[in-house]
């Protein structure tokens, strides 16, 4: 029996970025090529998913388009819009996670998040992407009893590394191995000189009490967790 692929729902910005005319503006052109990246391996390394919400917005817009658009979700299964999904989709809405303008936005949460999706993979960095968003979107969805999709852009599903050309990021990775080696690469030889540093350094350090989870909640989110899996 083969291994079962990580399960991705597909949010409409994906779509409209894959089947865009290439932008002027360099973030938008960027977040275009990064799409079709990950769109080019995405059906052989995840279980692609959608719901009809996605496909009347793909069917709409400048004449071309649409057609284009709707050929990138042919091989793409859909789902079915339930009573449960409906129910969470408000459930965002009436606790504030999203939004009342944001109805389709909750509906394509509710849908990834009742049909068990791992990501939600979207480009909608105001409603849905942002970290405020998704902590309230987790925290809504765990109330009613769901394990929350994990959101994220196509950026963070690429195959490969996508920092490993960047030339900064390596050099702060070159830094960054000199000095763990310096403390015997290890998280005890790192803790032991910084706390020297922040002994001698005279500047003034702070301290805030971590939010805990109760050990009887925990169990019963992992339990959860594990039997979803």
């Amino acid at each position: 029996m083969p291994p079962t692929k990580p399960r991705v729902y597909i949010e409409t910005t994906v779509v409209s970025y894959l089947a865009a005319r290439p932008s002027r503006d360099i973030v938008t052109l960027a977040h275009q090529q990064i799409t079709q990246e990950w769109w080019r391996s995405a059906a052989r390394r995840f279980d692609l998913v959608a719901s009809d919400v996605l496909r009347d917005v793909a069917a709409d817009g400048d004449p071309g388009a649409p057609r284009t658009r709707l050929g990138k979700l042919a091989h793409v299964a859909g789902l079915n819009l339930s009573a449960e999904a409906s129910a969470l989709a408000e459930e965002l809405l009436d606790a504030g996670a999203l939004p009342r303008s944001a109805n389709q936005e909750a509906v394509h949460i509710a849908m990834a998040v009742v049909n068990g999706a791992d990501y939600l993979v979207t480009w909608n960095l105001h409603y849905i992407a942002n970290a405020s968003a998704r902590t309230a979107i987790e925290r809504t969805c765990r109330r009613a009893g769901y394990r929350p999709t994990v959101i994220c852009t196509p950026e963070a599903l690429l195959e490969t590394d996508a920092s490993c050309d960047d030339p900064i990021v390596a050099e702060v990775r070159t830094i960054r191995a000199k000095l763990a080696a310096k403390h015997g690469n290890t998280v005890e030889g790192i803790f032991k000189h910084y706390r020297e540093v922040q002994r001698t350094s005279g500047r003034a350090y702070v301290s805030y009490p971590p939010t805990r989870i109760e050990p009887e909640r925990q169990e019963a989110r992992v339990a959860a967790d594990d039997a979803k899996e």
